[in-house]
């Protein structure tokens, strides 16, 4: 999928696996919050095997469990990604170390062997938006017809003065 990559073709929220070279940098810690709290994410750029258009990837794992609610960045030593599998999404991350990295990160849904102490969190799929959309889009689309109403009859008031 990433040959079609870098040959142009766009391959946001495709799912595919990969396997890393021995070798491949241990993880390095991204703070964000999730629902109101703290957590550090394990991110690790996977030295892809074989030859490709690409030398690597990011691969965010998912984030480290004791490390919820903490505002420094852990000193846990997670082992570099061997197997993953999930989705790929656009990115413009840096990978140091890295001559042609892939213009994606991995966000990783499977790993193999799971990492000790991480929970998968893959981002959000693309697809299980539009329930949402569809949740709320009725909501503003009746509050741009009420808008309108008000300004038509605010309108027609000032052609049609009580007399």
């Amino acid at each position: 999928m990433l040959a079609a990559a870098a040959g142009g073709a766009d391959a946001s929220f495709t799912r595919v696996s990969a396997d890393c070279e021995a070798g491949s940098a241990p993880a390095a810690y991204h703070l964000t919050t999730d629902n109101g709290d703290w957590i550090a994410r394990a991110r690790a750029f996977c030295r892809l095997a074989g030859a490709g258009p690409f030398d690597g990837i990011l691969v965010d794992r998912g984030y480290l469990t004791a490390s919820r609610g903490a505002t420094n960045v852990p000193g846990v030593l997670l082992p570099a990604p061997a197997h993953v599998e999930g989705v790929l999404y656009r990115s413009a991350a840096p990978a140091p170390g890295l001559a042609r990295p892939a213009p994606y990160i991995l966000a990783v849904e499977r790993e193999t062997p799971p990492p000790p102490g991480v929970t998968l969190a893959p981002f959000p799929d693309a697809t299980g938006n539009l329930e949402y959309v569809g949740a709320y889009a009725p909501t503003w689309f009746g509050l741009a017809g009420v808008a309108l109403a008000i300004y038509a009859a605010v309108l027609w008031r000032r052609q049609h003065p009580k007399q």
